[in-house]
């Protein structure tokens, strides 16, 4: 696994910390650590990742739809805030412009849109060497020192979500979410998520089962930040996830299974298998 925020281990993660300023209730803007689970694409980047930097939303609600425009400037960095550079190298970046969209229509049908652009630009060296461990095409030498990425990084990206039936009490989850890098070739730069399941919601607990299908190309994103359980990049593979949300108490039991195999022959990738089991917080303001 090539994700210090998806290794298997013992820890207590904090997935924001940053201070909001809020001068009117259309537009907010935040300075800190800033949580990139908001994206929705563990594709593109990993749900547990926390990066320093800003974040900016325009934001309004028109009948039964939420929006949110929104847009970020991070420093990718590792789970101790370092940006893995050495003397001399720029400073690297993340930035991404997205659409948030969400809506119901009574109580029988939600569904959700987050699409957007995003561009990685002066990663380190380091960075490019392990990404290249865990699945992007390598370029230039063999070790950290001299390491760089083949394609630049910059396109779009999406995620979206739509259930059916009644809320409060059983609904079919369909969802559907990508990436296409369109600095990298057609055959190297894609990535798509198809995933169903029930949501079953009562009183006092929540229990939702997901089965999804998806595949990585090599440089559709920097495989040292996306989701490791996934397998990084270079991947096909399936995901099972079930959620028990205990809704009163404030905190959810999280189970994972996956199986992620690889799309081109790479020595340093192999058929993956990863299980996690784990306990989850709810979201807090301060």
């Amino acid at each position: 696994l090539h994700d210090d925020d998806d290794v298997v281990g013992s820890r207590i993660r904090l997935s924001d910390a940053y201070l909001g300023v809020e001068p009117s209730e259309w537009f907010e803007i935040r300075g800190g650590a800033i949580g990139q689970h908001y994206l929705a694409s563990n594709m593109l980047v990993s749900k547990r990742k926390t990066f320093p930097g800003l974040w900016e939303a325009v934001k309004g609600d028109w009948q039964n739809l939420h929006i949110e425009a929104v847009g970020e400037q991070v420093v990718p960095t590792s789970t101790s805030l370092n940006s893995e550079r050495v003397e001399k190298e720029p400073l690297p970046s993340f930035q991404t412009e997205s659409l948030i969209v969400k809506g119901h229509h009574q109580d029988w049908f939600e569904g959700s849109l987050v699409a957007g652009h995003f561009r990685w630009r002066d990663l380190p060296s380091k960075v490019a060497f392990e990404s290249q461990l865990a699945g992007n095409l390598p370029e230039g030498s063999e070790v950290a020192a001299g390491a760089r990425f083949r394609y630049g990084f910059n396109g779009y990206f999406w995620s979206s979500e739509m259930a059916v039936g009644p809320k409060e009490w059983a609904q079919m989850v369909v969802e559907y979410g990508g990436i296409n890098n369109t600095s990298a070739p057609s055959n190297a730069g894609r990535a798509e998520l198809m995933g169903i399941g029930p949501r079953l919601d009562f009183s006092n607990w929540q229990f939702d089962l997901r089965y999804r299908r998806y595949f990585v190309e090599s440089d559709a994103t920097v495989g040292l930040y996306n989701n490791a359980r996934l397998g990084n990049n270079n991947r096909l593979g399936d995901h099972v996830e079930m959620t028990l949300d205990f809704k009163k108490l404030g905190f959810a039991v999280v189970g994972d299974w996956y199986n992620a195999r690889t799309i081109n022959d790479n020595p340093n990738q192999f058929t993956m298998n990863a299980i996690y089991v784990g306990v989850e917080t709810h979201y807090a303001k301060f």
